[in-house]
Formats: C-alpha cells, structure tokens, sequence
C-alpha cells in the first residue's frame, strides 16, 4: 500500500534530480499524476488516504521518460 512517506520520498527524488524547490516538485508530480497540486499535497499530507494506483503508477513512469531524455 501506497502511503504519504512514499509520496513524500518519491517528490524529493523529482526534487532532487531536477533541482526544484518542494513547491514546483509538487506541481510536476501533480502534472505528471495528471491531479491538482492540492490533491498532491493532500497524498503528502496523509489528508487523502487513497491514492490511486493508476496515478501512481503514471507519475513513476513519467519521471522515468523525463529522466531518460
């Protein structure tokens, strides 16, 4: 099961690759998860418990394509 440190952990690594504050890390990931920043934040926050596996699973593929470019 997904949770909000995985959430937490995966932004830092967007974070950290691209070096982008928490803010735009977010919203990249949000794009990527194609949710709203809120939402993202909310995962983060542990506020939205359920994370939706097909947006998990996108947002990881993205950056793996971001990556790899």
């Amino acid at each position: 099961m997904i949770d909000s440190q995985d959430v937490k952990r995966f932004r830092q690594s967007v974070a950290d690759k691209f070096t982008l504050n928490i803010t735009d890390a977010q919203k990249l990931c949000a794009e990527w998860a194609k949710i709203s920043h809120r939402n993202w934040q909310q995962w983060e926050s542990g506020e939205r418990r359920r994370i939706n596996e097909a947006s998990w699973e996108l947002v990881h593929l993205k950056f793996k394509s971001a990556v790899n470019d």
